[in-house]
């Protein structure tokens, strides 16, 4: 199933069932039940009046690539105070943009997994930025004059309580990431290279596990090139066979990080993880690569090589009929990143094919850590 954003036209390649329409005053909200899956649409219907108003209050913001919030294994996750401050300011300027039910919608469904992904129409973005071929993993970001859809992406995680933070060894520890072709790196499986990108879930590798992220568009690939592509765990783990399944849940499969990441992260772990938190609520974590060449993912013994294999299967089965979509201008996606409360959940996502427009750009921004944590 192909998305087109611009027009949220809809090519079907399985049934669908369209399960409600909300008109709001401001919002326009759509629900779509793929088998288990689910996804939201909202055009936020921001007026042009309230995008210049968010541009221009942010410009009294620091450059939020000044801001520390680094996730390591060895230190856990460090927040800057002033960062802090900015986002209950920024949280309360999305407010002041945005309808009441927008707001209401993103916290409701952030607040206990209760999506798999959320794609928004409408953001503000910055009016120019320029295009060209990055030679470094910061240079398209560093380009723009305005940092109106870094600014955007931080105001979607403050209203749904979460700090954006990354990862020390990940895109120089930056706040938000870039993701486009760095020349050196094209064939390059991750954020900074051309070619397919197989299913995963974010930072599978790390310790510490984002929830959730965003993706933003900012400059969008061809039609005939790449898309991105998500699929719902809770569909694959369906036709797994039990014995296969229980393997899953052992900490016997090795997993390291690809080549956007400074040096080599690399974490034994389960591929679906289980806690129980104090409310006795069963948390799902599901971390993997869908990699067939095992270059980032092997099991430790036969059995779970042999339920990784299985599991690849029903990917490569399942994938023909996963959604896929191009992120355009002002555009975004936020997916949960194979987190469950009770149940699993979330999706896996990958790039679908090559990127053909060599200044393709898209920024994201991960969520680790509530704002009450």
């Amino acid at each position: 199933m192909e998305i087109k954003m611009n027009t949220i036209s809809i090519k079907k390649q399985t049934s669908i069932i369209i399960d409600k329409i909300k008109i709001l005053s401001l919002l326009f909200f759509l629900s779509f039940e793929m088998q288990s899956s689910k996804v939201y649409f909202l055009d936020f219907g921001m007026t042009n009046e309230n995008k210049e108003k968010f541009k221009k209050q942010i410009q009294a913001f620091p450059d939020p690539y000044t801001f520390k919030s680094i996730v390591s294994s060895e230190d856990g996750i460090q927040i800057s105070p002033n960062y802090k401050r900015i986002m209950n300011e920024l949280s309360n300027l999305m407010i002041d943009c945005l309808s009441p039910d927008a707001v209401r919608l993103l916290r409701e469904k952030s607040k206990n997994f209760d999506f798999d992904s959320i794609i928004i129409k409408n953001l503000p973005h910055d009016d120019y930025t320029p295009s060209f071929k990055a030679k470094k993993l910061s240079d398209r970001s560093d380009a723009k004059n305005t940092k109106v859809s870094e600014y955007a992406i931080l105001g979607l995680a403050s209203l749904m309580g979460y700090y954006v933070s990354s990862l020390k060894e990940e895109h120089e520890g930056r706040i938000i990431h870039n993701i486009s072709p760095v020349e050196d790196s094209k064939k390059s499986k991750s954020s900074i290279g051309s070619v397919q990108f197989n299913y995963h879930t974010d930072d599978s590798y790390a310790s510490f596990f984002p929830k959730m992220f965003i993706l933003m568009g900012i400059e969008p690939d061809f039609e005939s090139g790449s898309k991105t592509s998500i699929l719902p765990i809770a569909d694959i783990l369906r036709e797994m066979p039990l014995k296969e399944l229980a393997e899953l849940k052992k900490p016997q499969y090795w997993i390291r990080s690809n080549e956007s990441v400074e040096g080599t992260v690399d974490h034994i772990c389960c591929i679906i993880e289980e806690e129980t938190t104090s409310e006795n609520q069963k948390i799902f974590r599901f971390r993997f690569i869908y990699d067939e060449d095992s270059e980032r993912i092997v099991g430790i013994n036969e059995k779970a090589n042999q339920a990784l294999k299985v599991l690849n299967s029903i990917i490569k089965r399942l994938e023909k009929s996963a959604m896929k979509f191009n992120l355009q201008k002002g555009e975004a996606i936020i997916l949960n990143n194979g987190i469950g409360l009770d149940n699993p959940g979330g999706l896996l996502h990958g790039r679908i094919g090559t990127i053909k427009n060599p200044t393709r750009f898209l920024q994201r921004g991960k969520l680790y850590i509530n704002q009450n944590q």
